[in-house]
């Protein structure tokens, strides 16, 4: 595996990791629900998220993006190749 494609995966992995002890002190502390808040949720959301800003980077400016993009938007871009 190239370098950067190694320094990307632990750059995700590292990310990942802090969002699921996020997640771990929100359900300890009462703040985030147990049962909708494990890790069989949250890193789907992560990917797709990875998949969004992806695609976002590849396909536009990020200067041509005003506010905050809707769902539809996203999924729009999501679903461009």
């Amino acid at each position: 595996m190239p370098a950067s494609s190694k320094q990307y995966f632990e750059s995700k992995r590292e990310i990942a990791d802090q969002f699921l002890e996020i997640l771990e002190l929100g359900k300890k502390d009462g703040t985030f629900h147990p049962d909708r808040c494990c890790r069989e949720i949250i890193l789907p959301i992560l990917n797709n998220f990875g998949i969004f800003s992806q695609q976002l980077t590849i396909s536009y400016s990020v200067l041509k993006i005003r506010g905050d993009p809707t769902p539809v938007q996203q999924l729009k871009t999501i679903s461009q190749t």
